[in-house]
């Protein structure tokens, strides 16, 4: 059994669990930030659940699919749409944002779910997206990265300036924070790695 799979099955568990926590929340508390939360959670268990299934029984096109689905564009793009909720200041930027990251989503999830991969044989080893995705996925990938960056640091910036001119926004500014740097974490882990590389 590999650290890689064990890493993956432990952080599997432990998103599923926070997932969980959040759904509960909802069901008490209605609100669109949380609700967002909580898919941001789902798509980084799915991502993390097919890393496992991955490094356990070999990647394959559904796995592979999963965790790029589900890391690289569901996680990060719900982490942006609560930024949104949270900090925006009216009905309009937060309506406005939520058209904006729809269409990211819609766009994105078309072309990773149905662009043909290339024909490179899975394994166990990590599978690199920029191998067997095609330039355009690849792009897409890399379109949604750089909006979902930017997205943070406007998010921690209005924050900062609405921290410095409501007192009531300067003890949840940590928490926007920590937000904001939480959208550029799925990319992160989910960065491509050397083909023959087994590290989550």
């Amino acid at each position: 059994m590999s650290p890689s799979f064990l890493a993956a099955a432990v952080s599997t568990v432990a998103a599923a669990a926070f997932t969980g926590m959040l759904v509960r929340r909802c069901t008490r508390v209605q609100r669109l930030d949380l609700i967002a939360w909580s898919v941001a959670a789902a798509g980084l268990a799915i991502a993390l659940a097919a890393q496992a299934l991955g490094y356990h029984q070999g990647f394959g096109s559904t796995t592979f699919r999963a965790v790029q689905i589900g890391g690289r564009l569901i996680a990060p793009l719900a982490l942006c749409w609560g930024l949104a909720e949270v900090v925006g200041r009216t009905f309009l930027a937060r309506f406005g944002s939520r058209l904006a990251l729809l269409a990211l989503f819609v766009i994105g999830s078309v072309i990773l779910v149905l662009d043909p991969l290339a024909s490179v044989t899975f394994s166990t080893a990590w599978p690199a997206a920029a191998t067997y995705y095609e330039p355009i996925p690849n792009a897409v990938l890399l379109l949604i990265a750089v909006a979902t960056a930017g997205w943070a640091v406007v998010a921690l910036a209005v924050a900062g300036v609405r921290a410095r001119g409501e007192p009531g926004w300067r003890g949840p500014f940590p928490a926007r924070g920590a937000g904001a740097i939480a959208v550029l974490l799925p990319q992160g882990l989910q960065g491509d790695r050397p083909v023959g590389s087994s590290h989550p």
